[in-house]
């Protein structure tokens, strides 16, 4: 396999391994329709990559879109995590959450 069919390869992967990370990711719908939208960007870049493997410029759109996308659902995995071990904390503390019936602290 020619490098460049190798990125291309590569490419793929890397935006298949974005795809299953974000379908693991709870998020909001509204966080989830970004994440989509990225991913829908970095899929439509690397099958640009198709028609031109060779091409420099394409290959480097493809990266930074994968790029984007993988930050994106970085970073809700990350803001995700934080507020479920606020959320436990709280409840350590004795604090209900207004949402769970609870009307702040007790």
């Amino acid at each position: 396999m020619p490098s460049e069919w190798a990125e291309v390869d590569t490419l793929i992967r890397e935006l298949g391994a974005v795809r299953s990370q974000f379908e693991q990711t709870q998020a909001s719908e509204s966080a989830k329709a970004g994440i989509d939208t990225a991913i829908v960007e970095a899929t439509r870049t690397v099958l640009q990559t198709l028609n031109a493997p060779e091409h420099g410029e394409a290959l480097r759109q493809a990266r930074q879109a994968i790029a984007t996308a993988r930050h994106l659902v970085a970073a809700v995995a990350a803001e995700t995590e934080r507020s479920s071990r606020a959320i436990e904390r709280a409840g350590e503390l004795g604090v209900k959450s207004p949402r769970r019936g609870g009307g702040g602290a007790s």
